[in-house]
């Protein structure tokens, strides 16, 4: 009988402190799952390394449930509640970004509708300016007529022929001006070689008068500054084709040079090949024939007059002179 005792209380002591471990270890587990989820809130930076800690307390915790089951307790979910915070906040966050999205699918309905309401709105101001006879009046003075026109917008071209008595206007049929309605806006816009004015209040009756006012005052200013800018143009355009030219005269000097030069005709001669007397044009092309002893082109040297490329023409085919040097392994490389 006090056998029986002793091994009743060995059994109830062993029981008392697998319930004492068990304890420790759910005490120590919702401890780890505290900093976890702390260093997850306030440091991203370091989540990897949180989810390795989450990882081994995962797998502490099914330990744990084992010991459970075998004391008959219920089992703990222990990361039940971050799971599904996570699943909250992500959900969260998609149904954040499909609503912005919806949002600025209806905002630019709306941007839509309104540009087209302006439009609409405008229309009728605008085909206005065609019938209207003082506005029309103002703009033939200052020697202004109607240019291209397409939908809301229409340019006005100059019609003076002259700046003075001995100066030609370079900008006569040319546009000065080019009127456009903004429908997002809600303005009509007039660009020209000053920049840009913009009329916002095209409704009211004063409309057609502020623009044909606008456009006669700044004529000669407009007409001054769009000629000093096609003059600029003519000169750069001029200046770059008399450098183009010079790099091709250089050019052609450094083809005709290397023909003369002694070394290149006595290699030919070893050859048994001569350089034709005189180069020959073809399209695009200055050519200097290569010739064998009956007369025959055996290949020919060319300067391509477009880009400045000298090439080989052999068999038909056109190649560029320094792919040799790449074959060659002479070219240094960049």
């Amino acid at each position: 009988m006090s056998k029986e005792k002793t091994s009743s209380n060995l059994i109830k002591i062993f029981l008392l402190v697998i319930l004492l471990v068990l304890g420790w270890n759910s005490w120590k587990i919702t401890e780890v799952e505290l900093i976890a989820s702390r260093v997850d809130k306030y440091n991203q930076g370091v989540i990897d390394e949180v989810g390795k800690v989450t990882g081994t307390v995962k797998a502490f915790s099914e330990d744990l449930n084992e010991i459970r089951r075998f004391l008959l307790l219920p089992e703990k979910k222990y990361f039940e509640n971050n799971q599904t915070d996570t699943t909250a906040n992500t959900e969260e966050k998609e149904s954040s970004t499909n609503s912005q999205a919806v949002f600025a699918m209806l905002d630019s309905m709306v941007k839509e509708e309104m540009a087209a309401k302006n439009t609409t709105q405008a229309q009728p101001v605008f085909d206005a300016l065609f019938t209207n006879s003082d506005f029309i009046k103002k703009i033939t003075e200052t020697q202004l007529r109607f240019g291209e026109k397409v939908e809301l917008q229409i340019k006005f071209n100059d019609s003076k022929k002259t700046m003075n008595e001995t100066q030609q206007n370079v900008s006569f049929d040319l546009p000065l001006y080019n009127l456009i309605f903004a429908p997002q806006e809600n303005v009509f816009k007039v660009q020209s070689a000053l920049g840009e004015e913009i009329f916002k209040d095209y409704s009211s009756p004063d409309f057609f008068s502020k623009l044909a006012d606008y456009l006669t005052k700044n004529a000669n200013a407009v007409r001054e500054k769009k000629a000093a800018e096609i003059l600029n143009a003519a000169t750069e355009s001029e200046k770059a084709k008399k450098a183009s030219e010079a790099d091709l005269a250089a050019k052609k000097k450094e083809l005709e040079d290397m023909i003369k030069d002694k070394a290149f005709t006595e290699t030919l001669a070893t050859l048994g090949l001569k350089v034709a007397e005189k180069p020959r044009g073809e399209s695009n092309k200055y050519i200097f024939d290569v010739l064998d002893a009956t007369g025959r082109i055996k290949f020919s040297l060319a300067l391509e007059l477009s880009s400045g490329m000298m090439k080989v023409i052999r068999d038909n085919q056109e190649t560029d002179i320094n792919s040799f040097l790449d074959s060659a392994g002479l070219k240094k490389k960049p």
